[in-house]
């Protein structure tokens, strides 16, 4: 079966060819649709409680605050650590979790908690909360900048509508994009609007200060629906403005940058060795063609498991590189040595095939099962293992299969042209005919 399937792909070269590039094509579209994180998050589960109790020491803030918060979470099932933290006025409560346990639901059991714990907390104290990140989520910066801005200080004003805008136009938005745990607003002024009561005439309507002030508390309770609505709609920026990125993603993006030039340069340098090795362009433009069928397996792997194309993945995808240009290597350093001897194109295409199948099979199969538990792994760390082993594992199948029918295909077709101009024979010796392919 498998000499009938390499002497189909040998004698079918041109669809083998076709297919392999839209296949090639395939794995560029799909590529945008791969989730992009620098550096994977290896925190546990974990829930943050924060709450705020002004006026209290930390002793105070420890024994009425964070033991009443502290008893009502002990026992949460799938709970494995508790731990706090106490400052002036603040007290910080970590629920770590299972590796096993969603985060939304670790976060509704812990809600559930502290709505039994509110009973026996000091009135007025409201625990809340954190958002729904780690110590290694990603902080992106920006800024609310205008072409015309220059070096000169703001104005008050201006510094108070551009915080204005940030809060009640870029902030909303930002935060209905998905992934997005919070946005902190920084700077600026935030405007206030000041009620001046005049004693007198609430004496003539017969009202008190709390009136007012519980009229103007429900007034504003009634506001905010249909504005958030509006927002969630792509409001856009006052004509002038737009957001300038720094920080993390100014840093991301020059990585990016760099990436960009390291790659092609890598590919040019393991073309280059292949020159060396083989003598021949030609050749080794014929084994570089194996890396794109093996990265689309890659790719493919990141969808499946539903992992990010981060360091460790790139990782994978220089191991696996390797591992396929190896395979490559063999096969037609192989065909190579058999057309020396004499032997005709079509006879060492099957014949290499053939007898580099149990190593190239091999390989594939010792590094798979070396990388399988990796894959399926779970806990502290999986969070590196599995993307690397991911496009491991995935890679060279593909790579494996498509290496046994793409790089015989690609060599007849690189191989046959030249053989026929200059000896005006076939590879097997007969009569050159023009309806031959």
């Amino acid at each position: 079966m498998i000499d009938a399937i390499i002497r189909a792909s040998v004698q079918q070269r041109l669809v083998v060819v076709v297919l392999c590039l839209a296949l090639a094509i395939l794995g560029i579209k799909t590529l945008p649709q791969v989730t992009l994180d620098a550096f994977p998050d290896v925190t546990n589960v974990q829930v943050q409680v924060a709450t705020e109790a002004p006026g209290l020491g930390p002793e105070e803030v420890e024994r009425f605050v964070t033991i009443p918060v502290e008893l009502a979470l002990t026992g949460i099932p799938g709970m494995t650590e508790l731990r706090s933290l106490n400052r002036n006025g603040l007290s910080l409560v970590t629920v770590v979790f299972r590796d096993d346990v969603d985060t939304y639901f670790a976060r509704q059991l812990v809600l559930e908690r502290l709505i039994e714990a509110r009973a026996n907390l000091p009135e007025g104290i409201l625990p809340v909360l954190g958002p729904v990140s780690t110590g290694l989520g990603e902080i992106f910066q920006y800024t609310l900048e205008k072409p015309d801005d220059g070096k000169a200080p703001l104005p008050e004003a201006e510094l108070m509508r551009r915080r204005t805008i940030q809060d009640w136009e870029v902030r909303p938005l930002l935060r209905s994009i998905p992934g997005v745990a919070e946005v902190n607003s920084l700077g600026g002024f935030v405007r206030q609007y000041h009620v001046l009561a005049q004693p007198d005439r609430l004496r003539h309507y017969g009202l008190t200060v709390n009136d007012l002030a519980d009229s103007l508390q429900q007034n504003n309770a009634n506001t905010g629906g249909g504005l958030l609505a509006r927002i969630r709609k792509e409001v856009p920026l006052p004509e002038g403005y737009s957001l300038v990125w720094g920080g993390q993603f100014e840093n991301m993006q020059r990585a990016m940058g760099t990436l960009s030039i390291i790659i092609p340069v890598v590919i040019l340098a393991i073309l280059f060795l292949l020159f060396i090795l083989y003598g021949s362009l030609k050749h080794a433009l014929i084994v570089i063609t194996v890396l794109p069928q093996a990265s689309i397996g890659g790719i493919l792997g990141l969808l499946i498991m539903n992992q990010y194309l981060s360091v460790p993945a790139s990782v994978g995808f220089i191991v696996l590189w390797g591992i396929s240009v190896i395979n490559g290597v063999v096969l037609v350093a192989h065909i190579m040595h058999l057309r020396a001897e004499g032997m005709d194109l079509e006879a060492a295409l099957y014949e290499g095939c053939q007898h580099r199948l149990r190593p190239v099979l091999m390989t594939a199969a010792l590094t798979n099962i070396g990388l399988v538990p990796m894959l399926l792994t779970s806990g502290l760390g999986s969070e590196v293992q599995r993307p690397l082993a991911a496009v491991v594992v995935f890679g060279v199948l593909s790579a494996t299969l498509l290496t046994m029918l793409f790089v015989p295909a690609l060599y007849r077709i690189f191989e046959t042209p030249l053989r026929r101009r200059s000896t005006g024979v076939s590879p097997n010796n007969e009569p050159w005919n023009a309806a031959q392919c």
